[in-house]
């Protein structure tokens, strides 16, 4: 199954797709996370680089914490149901070494 957003970030943040419009997040930093993934598709993030970019001075843990939130309600809203997890936002989990 092919899903396709389309994102529009002038005039205000919208996503948008078959009839289904969004203009609206939880929260300003879960808008703004998806507008800077959209910005740069097709491009891995680095987590503590999208920590540092939208939370700024929060520790790591706490970032962490904020960042997973972000991008739990943007699947919420992104791929509701009868679109397969994972399919719009990819996340790896994180390895340590």
């Amino acid at each position: 199954m092919e899903v396709i957003w389309r994102i529009e970030l002038l005039g205000g943040l919208k996503a948008g797709r078959s009839g289904q419009e969004i203009e609206r997040f939880r929260t300003q930093k879960a808008g703004g996370l998806l507008a800077l993934l959209a910005y740069h598709p097709n491009q891995t993030h680095c987590r503590e680089t999208l920590i540092e970019q939208l939370w700024p001075n929060t520790d790591v843990s706490r970032g962490r914490h904020l960042l997973s939130q972000a991008l739990n309600t943007l699947r919420h809203r992104l791929e509701p149901p009868g679109i397969p997890a994972g399919c719009i936002l990819i996340a790896d989990i994180p390895t340590s070494g």
